[in-house]
């Protein structure tokens, strides 16, 4: 059991240059220390609690002391998401449930939720009936993660996983239940996700269960595990050379990703099949701004605007740079921004210390990120080179 007093790590990401300037979701719940699922590319276990798979209890209560506050404050909030790392709805939470209890204190307290999976637990009785109470109220958008279409990838990658057509049969589930579905499509690995032929399976699949947005999110893994997936790939004929560069700066240059180059072809690709079946399209940490057509990556646009809060991010200072032709500085961003749909220093002091906290120290990350333009630009692939550049030639 972890101290409560240090629970704060578990409700709020640790801000880094890539989540602080990418990311909408820095509010989490992970109730369980451990992933029974076992993936090849797990990234939980670089930021493990411990070696065991239990449940983190105090997590739960403690996101409940904070939608108890919230309500009783009567404050919106950014959307807590259920989970970053762990995967919520694994074996354990049959037995302990903790991630049923978090969705009932969503629904009691009237806290917005993003569910990130890959199980398919949520189509039974219990927990699906709270799901469908909270898409009733707009208090809930499911994610549910695909690596791959073809079984055998997707085995030899997530070893204890539920099999894509189950996970997609959830999902065409839950969109006809009228419950907002994003499909996150990742990890996104060259040769192995990008055949043109599984990027028009997967978003013609979409397109026919109602599905409406897809996510695109590349592999990112440490140089020690690099050789490990290499191996395991090139033993089936499923691995090809590409460039492969470090996945961030400075403290996160340990981790390696594709190339942008890479990247931006595939994505671009996958995007004008997304516009050809009327399917949104957005990144996930990666910028390439110019090739979104959702409102945001995560889908927050799906839930309840009275109770749902932004924070500002890279995006918003793109959109910016596009009307001025140059980079804005954040004060500039604030006073152009809708002041009742984000969340920033200037406006939390009525919020608990967690949320304050979270919202200022991310904030103050970004606002380091602003000041370094090739630094923005490496982390967004070159999304203000090109917005700036295009802005120049217009004037």
């Amino acid at each position: 059991m972890i101290m409560l007093r240090s629970v704060s790590e578990f409700l709020v990401i640790r801000p880094s240059n890539v989540i602080s300037s990418l990311c909408y979701s820095i509010f989490r719940i992970e109730p369980y220390s451990q992933c029974f699922f076992n993936c090849v590319y797990c990234y939980a276990k670089w930021y493990r609690a411990s070696e065991s798979l239990s449940p983190l209890r105090s997590v739960v209560h403690c996101f409940e002391l904070v939608a108890r506050k919230l309500r009783r404050l009567k404050l919106p909030i950014i959307p807590f998401r259920l989970s970053t790392l762990i995967e919520p709805f694994q074996p354990i939470e049959l037995k302990y449930k903790l991630s049923k209890r978090v969705l009932s204190i969503c629904l009691k307290y009237k806290v917005p939720i993003v569910i990130s999976t890959k199980s398919i637990l949520i189509r039974e009785s219990s927990w699906r009936e709270l799901v469908l109470k909270l898409a009733e109220k707009d208090l809930v958008v499911v994610q549910v993660s695909l690596s791959s279409l073809i079984d055998k990838i997707s085995k030899l990658l997530e070893p204890v996983a539920p099999l894509p057509h189950e996970r997609l049969n959830l999902a065409e589930r839950l969109a006809g239940e009228n419950v907002p579905v994003v499909i996150r499509y990742q990890p996104f690995i060259p040769h192995i996700s990008d055949c043109e032929d599984l990027l028009l399976e997967l978003v013609s699949d979409l397109k026919s269960i109602r599905v409406s947005h897809l996510i695109v999110e590349s592999l990112r893994i440490s140089q020690a595990e690099f050789e490990h997936i290499k191996r395991l790939l090139v033993k089936r004929g499923l691995w090809h050379n590409i460039m492969w560069e470090s996945y961030g700066v400075r403290e996160e240059s340990f981790f390696l990703k594709p190339s942008i180059s890479r990247r931006h072809n595939v994505y671009r690709k996958l995007r004008q099949l997304c516009d050809k079946y009327s399917v949104k399209f957005a990144t996930c940490k990666e910028g390439y701004y110019d090739l979104w057509t959702a409102e945001d990556c995560c889908g927050f646009y799906a839930l309840d605007s009275e109770k749902t809060r932004y924070r500002i991010t890279l995006r918003e200072f793109w959109e910016l740079s596009k009307k001025l032709s140059s980079l804005p500085s954040y004060s500039e961003v604030m006073r152009k921004l809708g002041k009742e749909k984000y969340l920033h220093s200037a406006n939390v002091s009525a919020y608990p210390r967690i949320v304050r906290r979270g919202i200022k120290s991310h904030e103050r990350r970004l606002l380091k990120v602003t000041s370094d333009f090739s630094l923005l630009d490496w982390l967004t692939g070159n999304s203000f080179s090109r917005c700036l550049v295009k802005g120049k030639r217009a004037s």
